[in-house]
């Protein structure tokens, strides 16, 4: 039974959003409700990187993260934000999120900023985060499952991973 729920949940997402379908696509699928789709970035995903030793750290990665949102999940952002007293303008267009998060091997995320985009492309809200904290991962929650989807993408490619970091450097 929860097989079916999650295939019908994919396909509902697929359906939805028939823009992050593409062959070429550079985001893969995390997980998925009726409210938006999280999707992690897989051009720029990397390990982290100790300034101290000047090393990869492979306990950690840097990641970018999509929410692509439906109408429902767009009013339910609205609420959310007022209930945060947090500013709601031009939040009626709200088309997608990029977030940007260190997950590490040990159970913690942390959140360095997001930005919110309109369906025009322009830039509603942005958070920077100038002192980011590392937070225990709620079991359960979207935060798990993209734990669980980035640790898993980099066991597959940890190679590409890694000559990513070091050509930065």
């Amino acid at each position: 039974m929860k097989k079916r729920l999650v295939f019908a949940l994919a396909l509902f997402v697929l359906l939805l959003f028939p823009s992050i379908c593409s062959a070429n696509d550079r985001y893969q699928w995390v997980v998925s409700n009726d409210k938006k789709g999280i999707f992690f970035d897989t051009e720029t995903i990397k390990y982290g990187y100790n300034q101290y030793q000047k090393t990869v750290d492979k306990t950690q990665i840097n990641v970018w993260t999509k929410y692509i949102y439906s109408d429902a999940g767009i009013q339910n952002e609205i609420e959310s934000r007022k209930r945060q007293e947090l500013p709601v303008k031009g939040f009626e267009h709200l088309w997608y999120t990029l977030e940007h998060l260190m997950v590490s091997r040990d159970g913690r995320i942390r959140l360095l900023g997001y930005v919110h985009y309109a369906k025009d492309g322009t830039t509603i809200y942005s958070y920077s985060s100038l002192n980011p904290t590392w937070t225990e991962i709620v079991p359960d929650s979207f935060g798990e499952y993209i734990y669980q989807a980035v640790w898993a993408y980099s066991y597959d490619t940890t190679n590409s991973i890694t000559m990513r970091l070091r050509a930065e450097r």
